[in-house]
């Protein structure tokens, strides 16, 4: 849902040694640069630390689109379902790579989310920060980071879905006039947000992780909501490559998927992570020739409705419900039927005001445990990851900030609860 830029910090050492070649060396213990992320909302940035935590850059405002209408109209009828079973995978998103992803920290949220139930967790992973350097390096810091945090979650029962996703400077198609030679504070000019001037640079990125957590990992999701557009947040953009963004991505994917087989056959990648149920850009892909995945991921906010309502059908990508079954419908109808979909985020914020989007505690509860039981019943899904295990801040007017299942205090809401309830039916 999310892309990120920079802010510098000061850490301390990092320990560890890797089984690996060619790792970048930690930055002295006085330099360290860390990627944070900063929301942004209506254009505006804040920064907000809560706990040591930066606040992190949100791409994405979930705002009510106008002339959205709800209705007690009937959902169209589901589509044939594939045989793999419903919701083999059941878990939260978490930002343990942000910052202050302290071994405490990783170990207080792998616990949250074993009493949760969960099977998994969403970690995003920042190709920018994994390979900061150039093609042939590996940030050592980073890769600790995200090394803990998956032998820790292992050791839970807790499989992670990698989602892999923001361009190196190096690797941008962003103009020179941001890249600027790559020197100074070049993530504030955004250029992690520009889709790769050579789809193999990506590919090989992802064969990368793929192989490094083979067989300890749920899947490898390539890019997160590459579809989103509004407000002044662009997920992935593409002027620079002289095309649309169903082309671009498309082309990441198909370079990306035979690179990520050759090295690691056993991990499911999945394309999409699309903003919304959104098969007008699902058919823009299979169109541009999108067709090698092992799934295909949604992230079907309702803007603050419940899960059940359904809307006219102009908004039918903004339904839960009506427009995960209109996806799927779109899927069958472009003949990958037999592949699973997979929510790999959904949920709901209990901000008080400033937001239509606000709902209040109960309804968060209610509808993010109705939302499980309606996904239980699609034999074509295979997983939900409800958005997001903790809160983004302490601003109860911001919608970014509470989205939450557990407070920054670390007492738990009331949608835990009803969510850990959830998934043990």
């Amino acid at each position: 849902m999310r892309t990120s830029c920079r802010v510098a910090l000061t850490l301390g050492t990092l320990v560890g040694t890797f089984a690996m070649t060619s790792l970048v060396a930690a930055a002295p213990a006085s330099a360290h640069e860390v990627r944070t992320r900063k929301v942004v909302a209506s254009k505006l940035v804040r920064t907000n630390a809560v706990a040591n935590w930066s606040k992190i850059a949100s791409t994405r405002s979930r705002f009510v689109k106008p002339a959205l209408t709800t209705t007690t109209a009937p959902a169209p009828a589901p589509a044939p379902a594939p045989a793999a079973p419903s919701l083999a995978w059941k878990g939260a998103q978490v930002h343990v790579l942000w910052d202050a992803g302290t071994e405490a920290e990783v170990d207080r949220q792998v616990g949250l989310l074993a009493s949760l139930g969960a099977n998994t967790a969403r970690v995003d992973v920042a190709w920018a920060s994994l390979q900061e350097s150039g093609p042939t390096s590996w940030t050592s810091w980073y890769v600790q980071r995200l090394d803990t945090f998956v032998a820790k979650a292992n050791a839970k029962g807790i499989t992670p879905l990698i989602t892999l996703d923001e361009t190196p400077c190096w690797a941008s198609s962003a103009p020179e006039t941001l890249k600027q030679g790559c020197t100074g504070r070049y993530w504030d000019r955004r250029t992690q947000d520009w889709a790769p001037t050579d789809a193999g640079d990506f590919a090989r990125a992802a064969a990368w992780v793929a192989k490094r957590y083979a067989g300890k990992i749920a899947a490898l999701e390539l890019w997160n909501e590459p579809n989103y557009d509004d407000y002044g947040t662009v997920n992935l953009r593409t002027e620079s490559v002289g095309t649309t963004k169903a082309v671009a991505y498309a082309r990441m994917v198909e370079a990306a998927y035979p690179a990520v087989k050759a090295v690691a056959p056993s991990v499911p990648v999945l394309a999409g992570a699309l903003s919304y149920a959104d098969t007008g850009f699902y058919n823009a892909l299979v169109a541009a020739g999108l067709k090698s995945y092992d799934g295909f991921s949604v992230h079907p906010y309702t803007d603050g409705r419940s899960p059940d309502a359904v809307g006219s059908a102009e908004w039918r990508k903004v339904d839960f419900s009506a427009g995960m079954v209109a996806f799927r419908a779109a899927m069958v109808a472009k003949g990958q039927g037999a592949k699973p979909l997979w929510i790999t985020e959904a949920g709901w914020t209990n901000c008080t005001a400033g937001s239509m989007m606000c709902v209040s505690e109960t309804e968060q509860a209610a509808w993010t445990a109705r939302s499980v039981t309606i996904a239980r019943s699609w034999p074509w899904l295979k997983a939900y990851y409800s958005y997001t295990l903790l809160d983004g801040g302490t601003d109860r007017t911001y919608s970014e900030d509470n989205f939450g299942l557990v407070r920054t205090t670390g007492a738990a809401k009331p949608v835990y609860g009803a969510l850990k309830s959830a998934f043990a039916a």
